[in-house]
């Protein structure tokens, strides 16, 4: 009798799989090397081949019975019997493409039981992408690989890979042929060492199967156009992933502050304003850090849901009239002008001023009195400079200046207070003006390194003009031509620099230029080359690293904040960990642990809370449904 039903297969591991599929030209040939294993009790009975073409109905094409190989009379004479029960198809026609099956009859102490198997023969197929052309592109990130980053480039988008059997290969600026690093389903991957090379890079298919002679592969899916890898688009593949890491630290870092009521502001005038306490251990206090920026407080105000500038508050208070010149003020003057002392002192009605006395020190130190206002009248020195003009109420005009007039001006004002008497007394400089003046006399503009980001979210590339050593005494703007012509002014000045904020950037020339509004200026002799200065190139290349390096450092201070506010607080741990530094992630809300539950909690995320934890590493995120998602970290150090 016959058992149909067979439970297990105990082909050869030569055996081909079911389903396997074995690649050919016309012409070539095909071994099928079905073995069956069989015990001492065991023998094969007989066994046959089929074949289907097309997905027809199967067609007995040769059997084996008793030793011997009997062919169907529709058979050409090209199969071949191969132990145990294979088949060798050689001189492969077109019509010998389709499906071949074999089934064994096997006698086991006279049971009989029947297994079986089938493969395909087909023609081989090239690989294939959707418009016929291989291309390289660089990928939008780069990737981290012990502690650097590196620039990938794809090569590929291949809708199927085909049978053929290749590899992706890549040609360097150098001229190197170098192996892809790794293969992804739909494309192949070069990982660049730093620093990268730049110039044109291309790939191309390095094909090592025989039946590529009968497989049409089109030219321009042999090798790509060159991609052009320069610093700019470096720049671009490693800012990428900076700004989404500082993405995903902002939305753990929300995800944190939801669950705390940490941070308030105390002695403020106005919800706005106050000074900043942290709650630990359920008990308010005092921020004390020297490290507590700008930024520091823009996420105590986001936390707080404020939004807008960050400002420090000053007190200021003065004994002279706004109108009088402070201590060490300079007056600058040509030869020739005229300068007022714009002294005015404040009196109440039991005051009055009872004398005043002017003295001058020219640049030989020595001091003399030079005019005194008693009692409604000026009386000047013989040897006070001429002529000298009393102003309201402190005040004295020099006019007709000579050189020798240049030097302190002091003024001397005794009050009368109900008999009581008290002395106040002021002192500035007139002096010849100066120019600004660089360390090479020329005027330079350049970018600065790194952006700054404005309230609304919104970057700025920053160029400035000067590296002033002096600013000197000329009132002087400095001003920029765009590279469309406009005039712009500064944005604001900085360690003796004009800075402009530039966003979004006009690509272009930039320059800065002196606009001198100065009457003083006609006695300075200012070189021409501090008038106008060098350009600056401005492009979507070139602003790159300065945008790069905001977000780096953005980043860190934020890194910053984040550590020193999870330093407060013992709200997170790890629990159910076989290990210190592996577990389920849960937070203290109320005064109670509590599981996180959230979809976006990334990668990142758990970063943050392994650094929290004190604990540094590579980090592995994995989940587990159960009534409810859980998320489990695991630290590994």
């Amino acid at each position: 009798m016959y058992d149909e039903a067979v439970q297990t297969y105990n082909w050869t591991s030569t055996s081909p799989e079911l389903g396997a599929t074995y690649y050919a030209c016309p012409g070539d040939t095909v071994t099928l090397p079905w073995s069956l294993v069989t015990t001492s009790s065991e023998t094969v009975n007989d066994v046959e081949w089929y074949f289907a073409e097309g997905g027809g109905n199967n067609t007995l094409i040769a059997s084996y019975i008793q030793g011997e190989l009997l062919l169907s009379h529709s058979e050409r004479q090209h199969l071949a019997f191969v132990p145990n029960a294979g088949l060798k198809v050689s001189d492969i026609a077109p019509e010998d493409f389709g499906q071949y099956s074999v089934r064994l009859v096997i006698n086991s102490n006279s049971s009989f039981a029947t297994k079986g198997g089938y493969v395909f023969v087909r023609l081989p197929e090239p690989p294939a992408v959707s418009d016929r052309l291989l291309r390289a592109r660089i990928l939008p990130s780069a990737v981290q690989e012990s502690g650097q980053w590196h620039v990938q480039l794809s090569c590929g988008r291949f809708n199927s890979r085909g049978s053929l059997k290749f590899s992706v290969r890549w040609k360097t600026p150098s001229g190197q042929v170098l192996n892809s690093t790794y293969s992804e389903t739909r494309e192949d991957i070069l990982t660049l060492p730093n620093p990268v090379e730049e110039g044109n890079y291309s790939c191309f298919l390095d094909v090592q199967d025989p039946t590529a002679k009968c497989a049409f592969v089109s030219p321009t899916m042999m090798t790509s156009s060159n991609l052009h890898i320069n610093s700019c688009s470096v720049q671009q593949a490693l800012f990428n992933p900076v700004q989404q890491e500082k993405e995903e630290m902002e939305s753990a870092f929300k995800f944190l502050i939801r669950v705390r009521d940490t941070v308030r502001l105390v002695n403020g005038n106005r919800p706005w304003k106050g000074r900043v306490e942290v709650k630990y251990n359920r008990t308010w206090g005092a921020v004390c850090d020297t490290d507590f920026s700008a930024l520091s407080a823009a996420v105590v105000c986001g936390m707080l849901g404020l939004s807008g500038q960050v400002l420090p508050l000053a007190i200021e208070a003065y004994t002279w009239t706004s109108r009088s010149p402070t201590n060490n003020t300079v007056y600058y003057s040509c030869v020739g002008d005229a300068v007022t002392l714009s002294w005015s002192f404040t009196l109440t009605s039991v005051e009055s001023v009872s004398d005043i006395e002017w003295y001058f020190t020219g640049t030989g130190g020595n001091t003399t009195l030079i005019a005194s206002y008693i009692q409604g009248e000026l009386l000047l020195s013989h040897s006070a400079p001429q002529p000298l003009t009393f102003v309201s109420n402190a005040g004295l005009r020099v006019s007709n200046i000579r050189p020798d007039d240049f030097g302190q001006y002091s003024v001397r004002v005794v009050i009368n207070r109900n008999s009581s008497f008290a002395t106040e007394t002021g002192y500035v400089y007139v002096r010849a003006p100066d120019p600004p003046t660089v360390a090479d006399r020329m005027l330079h503009v350049r970018m600065l390194p790194s952006a700054v980001r404005r309230e609304s979210g919104d970057w700025h590339v920053q160029l400035a003009c000067g590296n002033v050593t002096s600013r000197g005494s000329l009132n002087v703007s400095v001003k920029w031509r765009t590279p469309s012509g406009l005039t712009l002014g500064s944005s604001f000045t900085e360690n003796g620099e004009e800075i402009l904020n530039v966003s979004p950037a006009e690509e272009g020339n930039y320059s800065c230029f002196l606009d001198i509004d100065d009457s003083t200026a006609r006695c300075v002799d200012i070189s021409p080359a501090m008038l106008v200065s060098n350009e600056v190139h401005v492009d979507t290349c070139s602003v790159k690293p300065p945008l790069s390096n905001l977000v780096q450092r953005e980043k860190r201070e934020m890194e910053s904040v984040f550590q020193y506010l999870a330093r407060q607080h013992d709200t997170i741990r790890l629990v159910n960990g076989s290990r210190p530094w592996n577990g389920r992630v849960e937070v203290k809300y109320n005064g109670s642990w509590a599981v996180v539950c959230d979809d976006l909690f990334s990668v990142w995320s758990a970063t943050v809370v392994c650094t929290m934890l004190g604990v540094t590493g590579q980090v592995i995120v994995s989940y587990t449904i159960i009534d409810l998602a859980t998320t489990s970290s695991a630290c590994a150090v």
